[in-house]
């Protein structure tokens, strides 16, 4: 699923610095068609996973751009995320920690964001496909972090989301979701208050060239202008080599690119930023 991002204005409207969430999971949102699903739950246990996903991601990048600081900014940051499907729908979280470079001012600071989606289909008992749709979800999401500089950016996203089937794609999705801030910068009122539309766009496509696979994954997200916070537009597209694939270890150990490109950075018109980022990701 792909994960609506909050906004930040530094000093104005410090609403969701959006550490970016890690690309989707790097496996189908349901279990494969060659694999049988999990036996049913007993009468007295919870529904179980029918798939989950679950990695560790460290990336690194320059050049990133920050209201108030001459120059750019290096950083790192680690990523836990997890996904997981099961009969009635899916969740999703992840939760960053960005350290800064060697510079006064820069920023430290962790953030966060959760999602439950409930599938139509599954709780109707019918299936909800047309087209290219292949299912509609509710969902309910919740961003949250903290910053060194004061910033608590904190947001509800409540909306839907359409499942797509597209040919060789293995995770291809649309949310529109309200995004509702209530974030805050040094314990006061962000400037950003107020309800925005949030549409984000997600994809996964597996290639091969030889022995040597990996995944073309994504998503590209955008906020509308909401209370100070003007609308902006966030993607971060990925090329991951399976590189344990080659160690005798696949779908273990992935390395790869990153290019963020983060338009109205924070809801700041004119803050413009193009990032590209290494990255390794272990997944359990």
């Amino acid at each position: 699923m792909r994960v609506g991002p909050g906004v930040l204005l530094l000093g104005l409207c410090a609403s969701a610095a959006r550490a970016e969430p890690a690309a989707p999971p790097a496996e189908p949102a349901a279990p494969p068609a060659a694999e049988p699903a999990a036996p049913p739950a007993a009468d007295d246990e919870p529904p179980q996973p029918l798939f989950s996903d679950t990695q560790l991601i460290q990336r690194s990048g320059w050049h990133f751009e920050e209201p108030g600081l001459a120059g750019t900014d290096p950083r790192h940051m680690l990523t836990f995320q997890h996904f997981d499907a099961w009969a009635y729908g899916r969740n999703y979280f992840f939760f960053d920690v960005t350290l800064p470079w060697g510079r006064a001012g820069n920023v430290a600071e962790v953030y966060g964001e959760a999602y439950a989606s409930l599938s139509l289909g599954a709780v109707l008992g019918r299936p909800l496909a047309a087209a290219i749709v292949r299912d509609v979800l509710v969902t309910v999401g919740l961003n949250a972090g903290a910053a060194s500089n004061g910033a608590a950016p904190l947001a509800i996203l409540p909306g839907l989301s359409l499942d797509l089937a597209l040919p060789g794609f293995t995770v291809a999705a649309i949310d529109v979701l309200a995004f509702v801030d209530r974030g805050r910068f040094a314990d006061a009122d962000n400037g950003c208050h107020g309800v925005a539309v949030d549409v984000t766009a997600s994809w996964q496509r597996p290639w091969r060239v030889g022995a040597v696979a990996g995944t073309v994954e994504g998503y590209a997200e955008l906020t509308t202008r909401h209370g100070q916070c003007a609308t902006q537009l966030l993607t971060q597209p990925q090329l991951r080599l399976d590189l344990g694939r080659l160690l005798g270890r696949p779908h273990r150990l992935f390395v790869g690119f990153e290019l963020q490109i983060w338009l109205a950075k924070y809801g700041i018109a004119g803050l413009d930023e193009y990032v590209p980022r290494t990255l390794v990701a272990w997944r359990f």
